[in-house]
């Protein structure tokens, strides 16, 4: 299980994992709410990548299955990155079966 530790992040950045696993989330969120639950998910999937060794990063750059994805060329939170790609449709279930809960 990951700690969850909220501290001020960037601006517009809701979460990040650590190699070290670690979850940060923003200190604007409480991680008990849907939007927390959303992040902590969205992040439990960049942790699930880095640990099968799919995703790392360093201080230059990312890599995604041997590919190196250089930080400065890049927008991190683009959807249509091949590891935010897995990471928001996880994030994307965890809001419909929220829905689902409170319906019952």
């Amino acid at each position: 299980m990951p700690r969850i530790i909220k501290k001020r992040l960037g601006k517009n950045v809701l979460g990040m994992a650590s190699k070290n696993n670690i979850i940060y989330i923003d200190s604007s969120i409480d991680k008990n709410s849907a939007k927390g639950k959303r992040v902590i998910a969205h992040e439990k999937v960049h942790l699930a990548q880095m640990k099968r060794g799919d995703l790392d990063y360093d201080n230059k750059n990312f890599y995604w299955k041997g590919k190196k994805y250089p930080i400065n060329k890049i927008n991190d939170s683009n959807k249509n990155l091949p590891w935010e790609k897995q990471a928001y449709k996880a994030s994307r279930r965890k809001k419909v079966s929220g829905k689902r809960r409170r319906k019952k």
